[in-house]
C-alpha cells in the first residue's frame, strides 16, 4: 500500500473515531462526572499507548531518551492541548442537546481506547505519511461523523446545511489529496 493511501486511511479513521467521541461523551456524562470521565479516558488511553510503545520497542529495538526540557515542553503542551481543551469540549457536550445513546462501560472504553489511544496513534502515523498541509484537512471528519452518529443514535436532526457542508469537506479532501499526490510524482 502506498504512503498516501495509508496516510489517508489513518487520518480518516482517526478523524472518524474523534467524531464518535462527542456522541459517547454526551451519553456517559449523564452517569459519570466530567473530571472522572476525563481521568478514565486518559488512563485507559495511556495504558493502551504504553503497551503499544513497549511492544514497538521490543519488536524494533528503538528507544528514545528525552531531556528535562523535552519533558517540560510535553507537560505544557499536554496541559494546554488536552486538559484545558477537553474540559471545555466535554462541558460543551454536557450542555448541548444530545440525549442518550449507548452503554456506559462500552462508551468509556470507546473514549479511552478508540477516541484516545487509537486516534493518537492513527493521527500521528497518518501525519508521518502525508504533508501537514493535506493531513490537517482530515480533522474535518470529526463533525461529519459526530453529526451522523448523533443523528443515528441520539435522534438529532441533520439539515441541508450539514449535508452541503459534509459534501464540501469530502470534496476538499479529495481535491487536496489528489493535487498533492500529482505534484509529488
Amino acid at each position: 500500500m502506498n504512503r498516501t493511501l495509508l496516510g489517508v486511511l489513518c487520518l480518516s479513521l482517526a478523524g472518524s473515531l474523534w467524531g464518535g467521541l462527542f456522541v459517547f461523551t454526551k451519553y456517559v456524562l449523564d452517569y459519570i462526572p466530567l473530571f472522572t470521565l476525563i481521568w478514565l479516558r486518559y488512563m485507559i488511553g495511556f495504558l493502551v499507548l504504553y503497551f503499544l510503545l513497549k511492544w514497538h520497542q521490543k519488536k524494533y529495538g528503538q528507544r528514545k531518551s528525552y531531556t528535562k526540557n523535552d519533558w517540560l515542553v510535553l507537560i505544557r503542551l499536554g496541559f494546554i492541548g488536552y486538559c484545558v481543551t477537553i474540559v471545555g469540549q466535554y462541558t460543551g457536550v454536557e450542555l448541548s442537546n444530545a440525549s442518550t445513546g449507548a452503554l456506559i462501560i462500552l462508551s468509556v472504553l470507546y473514549l479511552g481506547i478508540a477516541a484516545t489511544a487509537g486516534t493518537f496513534y492513527l493521527w500521528n502515523k497518518g501525519m508521518e505519511l502525508m504533508d501537514a498541509s493535506v493531513g490537517s484537512l482530515f480533522l474535518f471528519f470529526q463533525p461529519l461523523v459526530g453529526g451522523l452518529l448523533g443523528w443515528l443514535w441520539l435522534n438529532e436532526t441533520i439539515g441541508l446545511d450539514f449535508l452541503a457542508g459534509g459534501l464540501l469537506i469530502m470534496l476538499g479532501i479529495v481535491i487536496a489529496t489528489w493535487k498533492h499526490k500529482s505534484k509529488r510524482y
